[in-house]
């Protein structure tokens, strides 16, 4: 009789032990699934933060495309008001500046032709000559430059980059002036000569009568 109950007790013992093994088992396996759960919804919580987070920067990226491409648009605006405000001057000019500049070419060639007549070389050259109003910047200027006395004429000369009025690129470009009655005259020579600022002023005292007759 001790026996047997000796062994329900320990049955009884062994179950309640089994018992708490899977009580124990069971709730590790709940605590590990809530575990997995919440690492999930902290995961799904951290995309939809990054998700809003890139719509907000599209957004302001958008907004401040359009607030750019509206001040653009402003800007360009603004130069045509301007633009078209001075249509009417600017073509004005434009035909008056074309004029002085053929009328300077045509003079040129002209006193081209005579000074070829005196003047002999082997290297191409261009002549611009411009007759303008006196001015008493004209005076002063003329006054600064180095100079040679052609008759009764004081002559100012000086060199210039080297682009000449026609667009052609020389590689000297040289300018002499002088006061002419109540006009003051302008001569641009440009050359493919190596001809120094020292040699233009030899040359001017042939240069001067040669423009001189194409002004009479």
């Amino acid at each position: 009789m001790r026996a047997r109950l000796a062994v329900v007790i320990v049955a009884v013992a062994l179950g309640l032990v089994g018992c708490q093994d899977r009580a124990e088992r069971e709730a590790k396996a709940a605590r590990a699934n809530a575990e997995i759960y919440a690492a999930k919804a902290r995961r799904e919580a951290e995309a939809e933060r990054a998700r809003a987070e890139g719509y907000a920067a599209r957004a302001r990226a958008e907004a401040e495309a359009q607030a750019s491409a509206a001040r653009r648009t402003a800007s360009r605006a603004e130069a045509m008001v301007a633009e078209r405000a001075g249509d009417a001057a600017d073509l004005a000019s434009a035909v008056a500046n074309r004029a002085t500049v053929e009328r300077a070419l045509a003079l040129g060639r002209q006193a081209k032709a005579e000074l070829d007549k005196v003047y002999r070389t082997d290297s191409d050259y261009d002549l611009d000559v411009t007759a303008a109003g006196a001015s008493a910047d004209h005076a002063a200027k003329l006054a600064a430059l180095p100079h040679v006395t052609v008759g009764d004429l004081t002559v100012g000369y000086e060199q210039l980059a080297s682009v000449s009025t026609d667009g052609v690129t020389r590689s000297r470009h040289f300018r002499a002036t002088w006061r002419r009655g109540d006009r003051d005259v302008i001569v641009g020579y440009q050359t493919s000569e190596t001809l120094d600022l020292a040699g233009f002023a030899a040359l001017v005292p042939r240069l001067v009568p040669a423009v001189e007759r194409v002004l009479d």
